[in-house]
């Protein structure tokens, strides 16, 4: 059922869209300002920086935690890792106060 539905959805928003002027432009534009990739989410926890961060060939961001003396950030969870097709997310994730552990 939810199959069908979106898929109905889908078909219905592309024929919307495709009326629309100056789409393919608005689709170039869009491209080159994602290309970059993103910085998602920043928290500090204790002596941590834990960073969501996407570059442009992710379909998910992936979670990176620095600790203070570090000179980089460690790669802490990828989703793409887990799932190539991007089904798989980094829906919710809190670190502690002291940034020792981390729930997701």
């Amino acid at each position: 059922m939810v199959e069908w539905w979106s898929a109905d959805a889908d078909a219905k928003a592309e024929a919307a869209l495709q009326a629309l002027p100056g789409r393919q432009k608005l689709r170039k534009r869009l491209a080159d300002l994602m290309g970059g990739g993103s910085i998602e989410e920043v928290e500090v926890r204790g002596e941590r920086l834990f960073v969501l961060k996407r570059s442009s060939s992710d379909l998910q961001p992936k979670l990176f935690v620095r600790d203070r003396d570090a000179e980089f950030p460690h790669l802490a969870l990828d989703p793409n890792a887990v799932s190539r097709d991007g089904t798989w997310a980094l829906d919710w994730w809190t670190p502690s106060l002291d940034g020792a552990l981390l729930a997701y």
